[in-house]
Formats: structure tokens, C-alpha cells, sequence
């Protein structure tokens, strides 16, 4: 990949530079623009074979460059800009040109000081500027420090969703730290076809043996922006529209983050975790299902006293009307 970046950003620049030579040389030069620029004033000529300047490479242009610096290019470019940026680069063509093998830190040097050199000379260098972003995001991707970043997020995400200490809810076991793979996986639409299916990529899977508490709204199709959603076998496709009595009296000013429902002051909860709005049916059908009381959304363990509050709620209401219905 980095050697077909480096060809091409060769090819490219020196087709822009020695156009740009070129153009200058017969603006003030005019029609003698070829014995002038093999002639430079006050040196020694230059190769005389090089009367067509489509056999000009890098090598050579420096030279045209160089030779007519002080008496047509020292004007025309940027102040700050260095002549002996043209030694680097003939230094990486060098390079190039004997296969050496060159890394991407390396190809990035080069690219950047071929763009830096067209852009100080008023060139267009779009090509070279969206070489040197890829190389810059692929050598961001290879970072080590990046990658370990990676792996401790991911490893406290799962310590977080393992994490079933009930006294303290707040207390996140940090020691639970099993494997993470990333698998590709197929989900049912609910409320669908069952032939219906759509794959769902990068989904992080836990142990088979424990069971993530992510919760499916019903009626909602299913995207890759939420995959956080996902039910583990779509634990709650049966629940249907089930509601045990709440009071209604007050105006349903707020949606449940987690089901997509119609909910009022009284039925909102607000996990410290996210922020995340979610109604009380929802808290208690994960502890009926799994046995925690976490929001349904970030998994986000309740405060003791949500918990005990859920708890005598679950005892008044849920427990009996869920069986009856």
C-alpha cells in the first residue's frame, strides 16, 4: 500500500513541478526558453540532452530549479521556503527508485515535503494532500498507546456489564475481565418476518454463559447505530404491549429510551450513568429477566435506595399482574 502511495506521489509531483518550471521558464524567457534554462546565467550549462522536457525527471528539475533560483524562482516562492527541501526529496525518490524498503513514516516525510514544496510554489497538490491524511489515519490505527487505549475501554465494559454485586451498586468487580471477541452476528427483527434478517457487525460478545442485559424497543427497526440496544435472544419479543397499572394522571411529557414509550414524571427514572430516561417497566422487567436492577440501556447499576424502591414495586404490582395477564 505505501509503496503504490509513494509511486504515485512521485509520478504526481513531478509531472506538477516540472509543468510549473516549464510555464515560468517561457513566461520570461519566451520563445528561447529551452537554451536559457540549460544556460543559466553566470553557470556552467546544463546537460544538453535534456532538450525535451518530458525527459525531465526529479533529479534534473532540481538542478533547472537551483541554477535559476537567485535570478527567477527566489521571488516566486513563499519566504520561509527552504531550498533544501529539494535535497529530501531527491533523497526519498533515491530511495524509491532502489526499492529500499521505506515504512510509513518514512512515505509520509516524503509526501509531506513533495507537498509542501508544490503548495510553497502556488501548485496544485490535492492529490498528495489526501495521501498524506491516509497516512496519517493508518499510522494513527497502528499507534501502540491507541491500541491499549482500545483494550482498556473494552475490558471495562465488560468488567461493567459482569458486574452483579447487589450491596453495592455503584461498585464496578474490575478483577472480571474475560475475553472479548468480535463476531459477526444475524438478529431477528421483531415483530417481522422471520426470514427477515439483517447482519449486525462489531457486536461485543461476553462469555456465552452470561447473558447481557440489552434490551430490543419493539417496533423499531434495528441499525447499526444501535447496536447497543440488542436483546440477547430477544428476551422481551413476548412481553407485547404489557402495562401494569401506573398513574395516568399526569400529562406523558417524556419517551423511555429504552422501550419508545409515552411516559409521565411518576414513570421516569433517570439513571446516574448516561443520563438515560427510561420508565420503571423497563427497570423491573430486567430484574425479572436477569435478577439486577440496572438501566436497560447503559446497564448502568441502580443507587440502593432505586433499588429498594423498584423492589417493593415490583412486589405490589408486577409480580402479580405479569402471571395473570
Amino acid at each position: 500500500m505505501t509503496t503504490q502511495i509513494l509511486n504515485d506521489g512521485i509520478d504526481f509531483f513531478r509531472e506538477k513541478f516540472v509543468g510549473y518550471l516549464t510555464l515560468t521558464l517561457k513566461e520570461k524567457y519566451g520563445s528561447q526558453w529551452m537554451d536559457c534554462a540549460l544556460n543559466p546565467p553566470g553557470q556552467d550549462s546544463l546537460m544538453s540532452g535534456r532538450k525535451n522536457s518530458e525527459r525531465w525527471d526529479i533529479q534534473f528539475s532540481s538542478q533547472i530549479f537551483h541554477a535559476h533560483w537567485d535570478s527567477l524562482y527566489k521571488d516566486k516562492v513563499d519566504g520561509k521556503f527552504p531550498k533544501a527541501l529539494m535535497t529530501l526529496i531527491k533523497f526519498y525518490r533515491n530511495e524509491w527508485a532502489h526499492q529500499s524498503a521505506l515504512g510509513n513514516r518514512e512515505v509520509y516525510r516524503a509526501i509531506d515535503a513533495m507537498q509542501w514544496m508544490l503548495e510553497s510554489l502556488k501548485v496544485d497538490a490535492g492529490l498528495l494532500e489526501n495521501s498524506r491524511n491516509n497516512l496519517m489515519l493508518e499510522m494513527c490505527r497502528q499507534s501502540p498507546y491507541l491500541q491499549m487505549e482500545a483494550k482498556v475501554k473494552a475490558d471495562n465494559s465488560a468488567a461493567k456489564i459482569l458486574s452483579h454485586n447487589r450491596s453495592d451498586p455503584r461498585k464496578i468487580q474490575a478483577e472480571v475481565k474475560p475475553a472479548i471477541e468480535t463476531k459477526k452476528l444475524t438478529y431477528t427483527i421483531i415483530d417481522k418476518a422471520p426470514e427477515e434478517k439483517r447482519e449486525i457487525y462489531d457486536i461485543k460478545e461476553i462469555k456465552k454463559q452470561v447473558e447481557p442485559i440489552y434490551y430490543v424497543p419493539q417496533n423499531q427497526p434495528i441499525g447499526i447505530d444501535q447496536t447497543q440496544n440488542l436483546a440477547h435472544q430477544n428476551i422481551y419479543a413476548n412481553i407485547g404491549s404489557y402495562n401494569p397499572t401506573m398513574s395516568t394522571s399526569q400529562p406523558l411529557v417524556f419517551t423511555c429510551m429504552a422501550c419508545s414509550s409515552a411516559i409521565n414524571e411518576t414513570q421516569k427514572y433517570t439513571c446516574y450513568g448516561h443520563n438515560c430516561i427510561v420508565c420503571t417497566n423497563c427497570l423491573v422487567k430486567v430484574y425479572q429477566y436477569h435478577g439486577v436492577f440496572a438501566c436497560p440501556r447503559c446497564q448502568t447499576p441502580l443507587t440502593e435506595n432505586d433499588q429498594q424502591y423498584l423492589q417493593s414495586l415490583f412486589n405490589a404490582n408486577y409480580h402479580a399482574n405479569f402471571y395473570e395477564k
